[in-house]
């Protein structure tokens, strides 16, 4: 989730992960997995590290 914060104009925009709602700097940002959620909601933004948890472990065929 990105926030802004506003006084008389844009101060600053804060990001902060949607399932362990830790801030995260600016120079990491969020991780989007690309799956919506529902119609005209925005995919959720993930940390680094909850990021690796939810994507899909992918296995090459024949394993």
């Amino acid at each position: 989730m990105e926030v802004i914060i506003w006084k008389k104009g844009v101060q600053a925009v804060e990001y902060y992960c949607d399932s362990c709602k830790a801030q995260v700097p600016e120079d990491e940002g969020l991780w989007v997995n690309g799956e919506m959620t529902r119609p005209h909601e925005y995919p959720k933004g993930f940390c680094k590290t909850c990021y690796m948890k939810t994507r899909r472990r992918v296995v090459p065929n024949g394993e």
